[in-house]
């Protein structure tokens, strides 16, 4: 509904505060708390908005870079493990290698996109390309993906190895981005409060993915 996606627009725009996604999730609560349904909708209709507007300031010239220490695809090597704990064990040497490119974003996601408040339309302005890359002899192999206005493959290519050479030269010489271990330093919780916390709710500790791959 396109009113609903405007009017959810312009009180996400009225927010001048940092917390606006809060203030957004209080209104949903104080307005529609009886309505779960309803307010389901909104919830659905105010991420739609959130993200066409990422990908609108996107498309007029800027870039939005993930770097990820950690993934589950197998896409490259088709193995039951991560083509990153492949790439970081049976290769040594600094470089990248792109694992998907697509000159419209909208491809490489398909109906996982919803059509709400035109958010599918809008990721065919942009483009995407993913791969992998070891910024540091020796280092761990990192995931690497590039969001951009629209453009050529030839172009993608280009961006995506100049996005590879930034990195490097932000990076410590352990081959993490000095972002990206800030973003860990900053996120990393003592084992002993995840122990109090797990216990608090009732829970048992098991092997993740992670673990697993290391075992083997």
């Amino acid at each position: 509904d396109e009113s609903l996606c405007h009017k959810t627009l312009e009180l996400i725009q009225r927010e001048e505060r940092e917390d606006t996604a809060i203030a957004v999730k209080g209104f949903i609560e104080r307005e529609l708390g009886n309505e779960p349904e309803r307010a389901k909708t909104l919830e659905m209709v105010e991420k739609a908005v959130r993200i066409k507007m990422l990908f609108e300031k996107i498309s007029e010239g800027r870039m939005l870079a993930f770097v990820t220490k950690t993934g589950r695809s197998n896409r490259l090597f088709n193995l039951p493990i991560p083509d990153q704990y492949v790439l970081t064990k049976l290769t040594m040497r600094e470089g990248y290698i792109v694992e998907g490119k697509y000159e419209s974003f909208e491809e490489a996601v398909g109906e996982e996109l919803t059509e709400l408040c035109g958010l599918k339309e809008s990721a065919e302005n942009l483009s995407f390309i993913s791969g992998y890359a070891r910024l540091y002899r020796g280092a761990p192999v990192l995931k690497v993906q590039l969001l951009s206005p629209k453009m050529k493959g030839s172009s993608l290519d280009a961006l995506f190895e100049d996005l590879v050479l930034k990195l490097a030269s932000l990076s410590s010489e352990d081959g993490y981005p000095f972002p990206l271990l800030i973003a860990h330093q900053r996120a990393h919780i003592e084992k002993r409060i995840t122990a109090i916390v797990a216990d608090a709710l009732g829970l048992r500790e098991e092997l993740s993915g992670r673990e697993e791959i290391d075992v083997l």
